[in-house]
């Protein structure tokens, strides 16, 4: 009885301790997070139960209450894995980095659902069960709802605060009104990709100079990494090895795929998600639709460069007629089928103490997406993401370009020694190739994009 007490006194410590982090960096991200990682350990179990509508429900249950039930509602659901799926939930999160929030938070649940939730009553020195779990819930809930107030609050301020910022139609019609739906016919499943011809390649080839290359790929770890060796006669031998990772995120450089996001009105083309993605893989949009790889001419926006400043500041994030102002200012200019790179300064934030999880983060802002659709951007790549708060309330902000305007994302790339490159070369546009790996059905691939100067 007394490891069941100092069990649930822990569980109830990590409750109090995320609901400072939930508070400190954004409670409706985490809040996300941690569902994600309980939904993922118990998709092994049987994954989400019913079969509902996913517009319908989506947009009935929009409401932060609504969406606060259902998300007790998802996780009580799957607090209780198989056993033998225990032992994997332990070892799949690597308890360090950006995951250490939401291996403790699972491991506090876990711990809960194993002892029972066991409370003493002192009054009659019995044992009794506690509805820990649901306190727990409830406690990232309010967390969630009162850090999302005072985010929306100054998101709204910010709105408000330059008169260059569009109003909230007038961005919602630069997705909506202006998406590439069928621009290229019904089943096209290249999008924007399409504007990078053989003739936009060889253009680009002729930037070609001195035939320095620069990589814009992370360091790849993939979470498991198994090698086997195997002898061979007189001494010789050969080995393999097999990787486990999930690409998507903020720790692989990767390509998304058309398929990877979509909103109420359905993925690229307008097809539904339920139809274009299973869980045999992607249907529709698949990376495999690039598989012959994107050779095009690059442009890198240098931000810090632009603003004398090392990075990209959370309270300042990035705007579209910012990226005009760079572009004028570096000599360059973004043309159709263009790979645009934004150097944000993501390594110098993260190296100055700088968090970039959960929360408010600096980045991109919404009115980049007018940018990329006026200039007909073919691969937008960055180093820091959608800023947030996001004074529009989307659901992408800048993600959207992806499923709207059929513009492949480059994700978690490297830019500080292509910015340190451009600079000591004096020129900001180069050839860039994007190698998409040819997965069948894949949502998106880890690569190593390389600009030539």
């Amino acid at each position: 009885m007394r490891c069941h007490v100092r069990r649930v006194e822990g569980f109830e410590r990590e409750a109090a301790s995320l609901q400072a982090v939930v508070v400190a960096r954004g409670a409706v991200a985490v809040e996300e997070r941690l569902l994600i990682e309980l939904d993922r350990g118990a998709g092994r179990t049987g994954g989400l139960r019913g079969g509902r509508s996913r517009r319908g429900h989506r947009q009935k249950d929009g409401d932060a209450a609504c969406h606060r039930r259902e998300c007790e509602s998802r996780a009580s659901r799957h607090l209780r894995p198989r056993d033998e799926d225990r032992a994997r939930q332990r070892t799949n999160f690597v308890p360090h980095g950006k995951h250490a929030i939401l291996n403790r938070s699972a491991e506090a649940c876990q711990s809960a659902s194993e002892c029972g939730s066991m409370s003493r009553n002192h009054a009659s020195g019995e044992m009794s069960m506690a509805p820990t779990r649901r306190r727990f819930l409830s406690t990232v809930s309010a967390a969630a709802a009162g850090a999302g107030m005072a985010r929306s609050a100054r998101a709204a301020e910010a709105l408000q605060s330059d008169p260059r910022m569009p109003s909230q139609a007038e961005m919602e019609a630069v997705y909506a009104d202006r998406r590439n739906w069928g621009r290229w016919g019904d089943d096209d499943q290249k999008g924007a990709v399409n504007l990078v011809t053989a003739e936009k390649s060889a253009a680009a080839a002729r930037l070609v100079r001195n035939g320095r290359r620069v990589s814009m790929s992370r360091v790849f770890e993939p979470e498991q990494h198994f090698i086997r060796k195997s002898p061979r006669p007189s001494g010789a031998g050969a080995c393999v090895d097999y990787l486990g990772f999930i690409y998507h995120g903020q720790t692989v450089t990767h390509i998304d795929a058309l398929c990877h996001m979509w909103d109420v009105d359905g993925m690229w083309g307008g097809r539904d998600p339920d139809e274009g993605v299973t869980t045999q893989g992607a249907q529709w949009g698949a990376v495999d639709a690039w598989k012959d790889g994107i050779v095009t001419k690059g442009v890198l926006l240098d931000v810090p460069r632009h603003r004398g400043e090392p990075y990209v500041e959370p309270d300042r994030p990035v705007h579209g007629w910012e990226l005009e102002e760079i572009a004028e200012s570096e000599g360059v200019s973004v043309e159709p089928g263009d790979a645009l790179l934004v150097y944000s300064g993501k390594d110098a934030f993260v190296r100055a103490g700088g968090e970039y999880a959960g929360g408010d983060r600096p980045g991109l802002s919404a009115t980049c997406a007018k940018f990329i659709r006026d200039h007909d951007v073919a691969l937008l790549g960055w180093d820091m993401m959608d800023a947030r708060p996001d004074p529009y309330n989307l659901a992408f902000p800048m993600h959207g370009v992806l499923f709207n305007f059929g513009v492949a994302l480059l994700d978690n790339a490297l830019l500080e020694p292509l910015a340190g490159a451009c600079a000591e070369e004096n020129r900001y546009e180069f050839m860039f190739m994007g190698l998409p790996l040819n997965i069948a059905r894949g949502t998106g691939s880890p690569t190593n994009p390389i600009a030539m100067f």
